[in-house]
């Protein structure tokens, strides 16, 4: 008698793996959309590497709890990006905000088109042991074994320069972008910039009829919650079925 019980539950684990890996061939992830991305410009990584240990051995030191105590380093800081780009300097619109903060303005050429906005942060917070565990001093901007080392050099002063980078290589080039900056998209997109060091908190709800995952009343109120996510998953109602169902089941499940 336990052989024969060990015996069925062994054939219907395997019953199981079978339905399961049919399934996980027949339903996969949709492959991604296909990319078609310009050629990268040809560019020198020296000098580059020069320009970004410059902006990280400025000290913009500050943090929430206190005011900016030494300005004159935001300014200096802001001296060192003019002198850098100087092409984004003659070309673009600067506006100064809150004393230190820089809005650089490219105007395109059609203005009926909405603005697209790349920002990052000046600043740094202070090395909690300047003098310590540092195997490179954190103001230092060495470059050494392949990387560009001091505070800020992830964090982010790094996005800082490339857009900079960026943008003087263009205008050298005498191009102008007005769409297609973001090549997966042919919508506009937005950047909710909250997730660096906390998370949000958002409650979405959605009125309905309710259902159970055995007999599901109302599928496509299952896959709309998802579908209003940042990251949009895609929603299949799957199910595996040993013999027959009530026929309108199988209609509601193509309806999903």
């Amino acid at each position: 008698m336990m052989t024969r019980l060990i015996i069925g539950l062994l054939a219907g684990l395997v019953a199981t793996l079978g339905v399961l890996a049919v399934n996980a061939v027949r339903y996969g992830p949709p492959s991604a959309p296909a990319i078609s991305l310009s050629p990268a410009p040809a560019v020198d990584p020296g000098p580059l590497a020069e320009r970004l240990a410059g902006a990280l051995q400025i000290q913009t030191i500050s943090l929430d709890s206190m005011p900016v105590s030494k300005p004159e380093i935001f300014d200096a800081f802001r001296d060192y990006l003019l002198e850098t780009f100087p092409k984004v300097k003659a070309s673009l619109r600067m506006e100064i905000v809150a004393d230190h903060s820089m809005l650089l303005v490219w105007q395109g050429s059609d203005r009926a088109l909405a603005p697209v906005l790349f920002s990052a942060h000046m600043d740094v917070v202070p090395p909690a042991d300047p003098n310590g565990k540092w195997s490179v001093p954190p103001f230092s901007g060495a470059i050494q074994d392949g990387y560009v080392w001091g505070r800020g050099a992830l964090d982010m002063k790094q996005a800082l320069m490339g857009y900079l980078e960026a943008a003087e290589l263009l205008l050298e080039e005498g191009l102008v972008i007005t769409t297609g900056i973001v090549p997966v998209s042919d919508t506009p997109v937005a950047t909710i910039g909250v997730a660096q060091k906390g998370y949000p908190m958002v409650e979405l709800s959605l009125a309905g009829t309710g259902g159970h995952a055995g007999r599901i009343t109302a599928p496509k109120r299952t896959c709309q919650l998802p579908r209003s996510m940042p990251t949009r998953p895609n929603c299949f109602i799957r199910t595996a079925q040993l013999g027959t169902g009530p026929p309108h089941q199988a209609e509601m499940l193509r309806g999903a």
